[in-house]
C-alpha cells in the first residue's frame, strides 16, 4: 500500500470519531512553557499563548496570528416581557489573524480550480466515501474580476471582498485539513470580545475612528491592511475596511440557553438558518463612522448577489457592490478536538439551497471538487513540468 493512501487512512480514522487535528509537529505551534520575557502573550493553564506566524503550505505566503486570553462577556438577551437581561459568557482562549485575510492570502483556494480540474482529468487523489470528509469545493471563478476584485482594491496587500460566509468557511476548512491545525470563522461573541480587547463596548469617537479605522469618511476603496493603528491586543482592522463575516445568522440564541446562569462562546451561537441573513462585524469602507462600531453587523441578503447573471448564483461569492465591503479573518481555538457536529457547521454548507447551487456548479464545469489533505502541495507541485518549476 502506498505512502499516500495510508496516510489518507489515518486522516478517515482519527477523523471518524472526531476531527482532531493534533498534528505531531504543529502541537506546540503558538504555545510555550516558559514565560516570555517581554511581547503579547496570554498565561492559560500552566502554558503560554503566543504570536505565531504560519505558511499556507505550498506557498511563500503567510499568515500572523496573536493570542487572545481567556475571560468573560456580557451578552444582552431580550427577556418575555421586551426588556434585556445581561448573561455572562465563558470565552475560552483563542488566535486570531492579526490582520483580515487578504488577496494574496485567499489567491491559494481560489487556484485550487485548476489544480482539481488536473486531478479529474488524470483520475488521481479521487473522492470516494471513505475521503469524502477531506473534499472541498473550489469557488468558482470571480464574475468580471477587474470589477469585483481590482477596481475596489485588488492587490495582494489588500483585504478580501465580495467573499460571501461559506466562501469563508470554505476557506478556513481549506486551512484546517492542508495544515492539520483547525482554523474557523469567530463566533459574533469572540469577534466583539476580541475587538474590544474586552473592554467596554462604547461607541468608538469619530476621532479615535479616524485613526484606528477605514469608513465612508477617509477612504473611497478597501485599503491595505495594517495601515491604521491596532487595538490593544495588536489586531488590525477591526472596525472598518470590510466588514467579517462571523459564524453566526440573524437568529435568537434558544430559549433554554438565555436561561442559564452562564453561557460559552460557542453555545451562545446564533447558527444560522435560512439561506440568507448572515452577519458580518464591524462596518467597511462603505460605511459611516456610527456604522463601523464594534457593535455594528451587516445582515447578508438577497441583494448581495443581484449583480451575477448565472442561476443559481455562486455559493463562494458576492457579486452586488455592497459586498465589496465584506471580507473575513480566521480564529484558531486553543481546544484542537473539534467534535463532528461542530465541525459540520464550521467548515460545511449548513442549508440545502448551499448544497443544492454547489452541486449545479460542479456539475456546470464552473467549480470543481477536490481533496485536501497535507500532502496536496506535493501532489500540486507534481502537475507542473520540471521546466517550468520556479
Amino acid at each position: 500500500m502506498s505512502k499516500s493512501v495510508l496516510s489518507l487512512l489515518l486522516l478517515v480514522c482519527i477523523s471518524n470519531a472526531s476531527v482532531a487535528t493534533h498534528a505531531q509537529e504543529s502541537k506546540r505551534l503558538g504555545i510555550t512553557t516558559m514565560q516570555p520575557s517581554s511581547g503579547n502573550y496570554v498565561a492559560y493553564q500552566d502554558v503560554y499563548l503566543i504570536p505565531y506566524s504560519f505558511l499556507i503550505p505550498g506557498t511563500e505566503t503567510s499568515i500572523d496570528m496573536v493570542p487572545v486570553p481567556a475571560g468573560k462577556f456580557n451578552l444582552s438577551l431580550p427577556t418575555n416581557h421586551g426588556n434585556e437581561e445581561s448573561v455572562q459568557v465563558d470565552v475560552a482562549p483563542f488566535w486570531i489573524a492579526k490582520t483580515e485575510i487578504t488577496w494574496q492570502q485567499y489567491e491559494p483556494f481560489v487556484n485550487l480550480g485548476s489544480v482539481f480540474r488536473q486531478f479529474e482529468k488524470l483520475k488521481i487523489r479521487q473522492i470516494n466515501p471513505d475521503n469524502e470528509i477531506d473534499a472541498i469545493t473550489a469557488p468558482s471563478l470571480i464574475y468580471d474580476e477587474n470589477y469585483r476584485r481590482h477596481y475596489y482594491g485588488g492587490t495582494p496587500s489588500h483585504p478580501v471582498g465580495t467573499v460571501s460566509q461559506f466562501g469563508a468557511k470554505a476557506y478556513t476548512k481549506y486551512l484546517t485539513k492542508l495544515t492539520s491545525t483547525p482554523y474557523r470563522l469567530p463566533s459574533a461573541i469572540e469577534w466583539q470580545y476580541a475587538a474590544t480587547a474586552n473592554q467596554k463596548a462604547t461607541a468608538t469617537s469619530n476621532e479615535t475612528l479616524n485613526k484606528i479605522a477605514w469608513t465612508r469618511k477617509n477612504a473611497k476603496t478597501r485599503e491595505k491592511v495594517a495601515t491604521k493603528l491596532p487595538n490593544p491586543w495588536g489586531i488590525y482592522d477591526m472596525q472598518g475596511n470590510v466588514a467579517e463575516w462571523v459564524l453566526d445568522g440573524q437568529t435568537p440564541i434558544p430559549a433554554p440557553l438565555s436561561n442559564a446562569n452562564a453561557l460559552e462562546s460557542l453555545t451562545a451561537v446564533s447558527w444560522p438558518t435560512e439561506q440568507r441573513k448572515r452577519i458580518a462585524a464591524g462596518g467597511s469602507f462603505l460605511d459611516l463612522p456610527q456604522d463601523c462600531q464594534v457593535h455594528s453587523r451587516k445582515i447578508s441578503e438577497a441583494s448581495l448577489y443581484e449583480e451575477e447573471p448565472m442561476l443559481p448564483h455562486s455559493p463562494h461569492w458576492t457579486t452586488s457592490e455592497a459586498g465589496q465591503g465584506i471580507g473575513f479573518r480566521i480564529i484558531r481555538p486553543f481546544n484542537q478536538n473539534i467534535p463532528r457536529d461542530l465541525a459540520n457547521r464550521y467548515w460545511e454548507p449548513d442549508h440545502p439551497e448551499i448544497t443544492k447551487a454547489l452541486k449545479i456548479k460542479q456539475q456546470s464545469g464552473y467549480a470543481t471538487r477536490g481533496l485536501v489533505n497535507p500532502e496536496l502541495p506535493f501532489a500540486a507541485k507534481n502537475l507542473i513540468p520540471p521546466k517550468q518549476r520556479h
